[in-house]
Parts: C-alpha cells; sequence; structure tokens
C-alpha cells in the first residue's frame, strides 16, 4: 500500500478541473470550426453548380469564358472572407485556450 504525497490529492483535483476546461474548450473550437468548414465547402459546391450550369448553357466558347471570368471576383472574394472567418477562428481558439484559469 502506498501513502499519498501531502498535499498531492488538492493539486491533482485542479489539474484535472484545468484539464477538464482545456478538453471542454479544444472540443467546442473544433465543433465551431468544422461548422465553419462545412458551410465554407457548401459555398464552394454552390458555386461550382452555377458555373457548370452556365457552362452548359454558353451558346459559344466566347460566352463560356466571358461568364467564367464574370463568376472569378465572386469566387475570390468568397475565399477571402472563408479564410479571415478561419483565421478570425483559430486566433479566438488560442486566446480562448491561454485564457483557461488554472
Amino acid at each position: 500500500m502506498s501513502t499519498p504525497i501531502a498535499g498531492a490529492e488538492p493539486a491533482l483535483k485542479r489539474l484535472s478541473g484545468r484539464l477538464h476546461r482545456v478538453v471542454d474548450q479544444t472540443v467546442e473550437a473544433t465543433a465551431l470550426l468544422a461548422t465553419h468548414e462545412v458551410d465554407a465547402l457548401r459555398g464552394h459546391w454552390s458555386e461550382l453548380r452555377e458555373r457548370v450550369i452556365l457552362a452548359r448553357h454558353a451558346r459559344t466558347p466566347g460566352q463560356l469564358i466571358r461568364e467564367q471570368l464574370d463568376l472569378l471576383p465572386e469566387s475570390r472574394n468568397r475565399l477571402r472572407h472563408d479564410h479571415r472567418v478561419r483565421r478570425s477562428l483559430w486566433l479566438g481558439v488560442r486566446q480562448d485556450l491561454r485564457n483557461v484559469q488554472p
């Protein structure tokens, strides 16, 4: 039978509590990031569908190219927006994990 080290039990409880908070924060952050990525993919699929529909309706190669080029700014803006949101989420996760109380 081993004898407990004096003061070890309260220290282990504090460590366990902090670990629990870190795990909770990590799971919440992962869920939030996953939700953003799913939304971003949904948007990309929607844009791809739009491009395919326009390509099918194009009557000439010139019309096809013009319509596809017209969509580039919208696609670029969506990618930039998704990247800004992703970056903001990661910065928030990092800050939240740093702020977990001991």
